[in-house]
């Protein structure tokens, strides 16, 4: 069965969402966690935010071009 770009696109913005949803989530919890973390832990963190970053502005991409 041969999808549509349009749809295809649509579904990879649903699964962008669902991506994005769990990194709020872990992101939320990070919170609540020692304050005191490693640098490597913050790096982590900060690598993680860098890629939702990125996935927002690959959704909004694929968007314009639907």
């Amino acid at each position: 069965m041969k999808r549509s770009k349009a749809h295809l696109n649509e579904e990879l913005n649903q699964q962008i969402d669902k991506v994005l949803e769990q990194l709020n989530l872990l992101n939320e919890l990070l919170k609540y966690s020692d304050p005191y973390r490693s640098q490597v832990e913050l790096f982590e963190s900060i690598k993680d935010l860098k890629v939702i970053l990125e996935l927002q502005q690959l959704k909004g991409n694929y968007k314009d071009e639907s």
